[in-house]
């Protein structure tokens, strides 16, 4: 399989894999109350940093992903940020992203912060889980071979289409062609891993003018459209005629159907036998969709948007909730969980919020940069500093509006999960460093936080290991921390399996480390050690 090359390739690849974990700071003041908030987060920071603090707990569990990211058209002037180990890519740091000459180096740019986002990504992502991408013609292809790279081309589902306009409106290019549409990439997690709800049949497809006593039906093609040989003739045995083909089903078949009354013969030979299908027949209850989606008004989802903020237009080119509220709906079920982490001006949230209704519990998690509201702006002029302030605002008023009794979580990025960090006194609650060393230990996340003890250390079970951390959030009490002989015989009673111990010290040999079957890890100094 051929892959995608470009400038910092090699330098992104495996970026996301040092990234540092950090964690999670919830804010109390900013967030969004309701009687159902649990899961469902707004989180201000960088999204690399934030997804990378999503493993954890998230691991494999998100159901549905949508971002929106930048179209790198030239003319967003949006920053590279990612502090990657390379000279090139640092010389990039902080520096515009536009229009850059014929080089096209903004390509490489846009390729290099969207590689480690995307292997984020897909470790967050469920095995029966999707994700969709939009994006439009300035950088679809790279997208898709990029995508192809990081996902797998056999999880490529579609490349779907949807029209922006339905007609063309303003100054038209000097080629008088103009673009109405854009496409939302989908990949699964797993090949075969997805399987959407579809359209329900609709009954007007459907008739029974013979009074069919076995209900609605419609005629069908019979003909051969894969790579069936069953070329044979079919006799009409009212009329006689004889109709010669290569057929969709064996001659034995046919003759079977014809007993059936299944067979709908056409009035000459210069037709073609058709089949009855009845409704209640079809293996899937539903249709399936086709992966042009229509028209999605964007300029009635700027309306919309307006609408919520008293006729103000102050944000750009917002996505149709009904695009999103589509996707969503096709891709979950209640109790699912919906991640953005290009949130913009949270339409993914109203579209989870909507599609909920009063019944259902999906979840959502947003993530937005701290991006800065441009002066002499709608927006600045309104109030807004900050796009995530935006987003928040817009979230309020969607569940004012349609009295919804959900509520979200407002976070913050804490400190670096590092043994610099832990070095310098800036230590993580306990149960935000026990599901970041389980992570660590397992690659996996921690399914049932409230199992874990933390007064004897233990995190939880990993198949044929348990996890344990000796911890305090005290600098002056975690240097007295460590193995003890006592500490040992207590878990040893607990759990007499392997146990994977992290903690400051230990005061115990080998010999007796191996006789309690415990494997010590060292902290802060050995915390980044995936234990086998």
């Amino acid at each position: 399989m051929a892959t995608l090359q470009f400038k910092g390739k090699a330098a992104v690849w495996n970026h996301h894999l040092s990234v540092p974990y950090h964690t999670l700071e919830k804010d109390a003041k900013k967030s969004l109350k309701g009687t159902d908030d649990a899961e469902n987060l707004i989180i201000e920071g960088d999204n690399l940093l934030a997804l990378k603090a999503l493993l954890p707990q998230y691991q494999g569990r998100i159901k549905c992903i949508y971002i929106d990211p930048p179209y790198n058209t030239g003319n967003e002037n949006w920053v590279y940020s990612d502090n990657v180990s390379s000279p090139m890519i640092k010389d990039w740091l902080g520096k515009t992203v536009g229009k850059e000459g014929e080089d096209l180096v903004r390509h490489d740019k846009w390729l290099c912060m969207m590689t480690p986002r995307l292997k984020l990504l897909r470790e967050l992502l469920a095995d029966d889980g999707v994700i969709f991408v939009s994006i439009d013609d300035n950088e679809a292809a790279r997208l898709k071979n990029l995508m192809d790279d990081v996902f797998g081309e056999e999880c490529f589902m579609s490349s779907l289409v949807w029209t922006t306009k339905n007609a063309a409106r303003g100054v038209p290019p000097t080629t008088m062609l103009m673009d109405n549409h854009e496409y939302v990439l989908c990949y699964s997690r797993v090949k075969d891993g997805v399987k959407f709800k579809g359209l329900p049949r609709d009954e007007e497809d459907f008739s029974n003018p013979d009074n069919d006593p076995r209900g609605l039906w419609r005629s069908e093609s019979i003909r051969a459209t894969g790579g069936q040989k069953n070329f044979f003739a079919i006799k009409d045995p009212k009329t006689k005629m004889v109709f010669e083909g290569n057929w969709a089903f064996s001659k034995s078949k046919i003759e079977e159907m014809i007993a059936d009354g299944l067979i709908l013969f056409p009035a000459s030979e210069d037709g073609t036998p058709r089949q009855k299908k009845f409704m209640d027949s079809y293996r899937n209850e539903n249709k399936a969709f086709v992966s042009y989606l229509g028209w999605f008004s964007t300029e009635n989802a700027t309306k919309d948007f307006m609408e919520l903020f008293d006729g103000e237009k102050l944000f750009d080119f917002p996505k149709p909730v009904e695009l999103i509220r589509f996707l969503i709906e096709q891709s979950t079920n209640d109790g699912d969980i919906i991640l953005d982490s290009f949130a913009g001006s949270g339409t993914t949230a109203q579209a989870v919020v909507e599609v909920n209704g009063e019944k259902e519990r999906r979840k959502c998690i947003l993530v937005q940069l701290p991006e800065e509201i441009k002066k002499d702006t709608p927006a600045y002029r309104a109030g807004f500093r900050w796009v995530h302030e935006l987003t928040v605002e817009r979230i309020k008023r969607v569940l004012k509006g349609i009295k919804s009794k959900s509520g979200f979580s407002y976070y913050t990025l804490g400190p670096a999960i590092d043994a610099d960090a832990l070095l310098e006194g800036k230590l993580p609650k306990y149960n935000e460093f026990a599901k970041y060393v389980y992570y660590l230990a397992t690659g996996k996340n921690l399914a049932d936080e409230k199992k874990i003890e933390e007064k004897a250390g233990f995190v939880g079970k990993a198949e044929s290991e348990s996890i344990w951390l000796l911890y305090k959030q005290d600098m002056d009490a975690l240097k007295g921390l460590a193995i003890t002989l006592d500490w040992a015989q207590e878990a040893h009673k607990k759990d007499k399996g392997r146990k994977v111990v992290y903690a400051p010290a230990c005061y115990l040999d080998d010999e007796t480390l191996d006789q309690y079957n415990i494997k010590f890890v060292s902290i802060p100094y050995n915390l980044f050690e995936r234990q086998s």
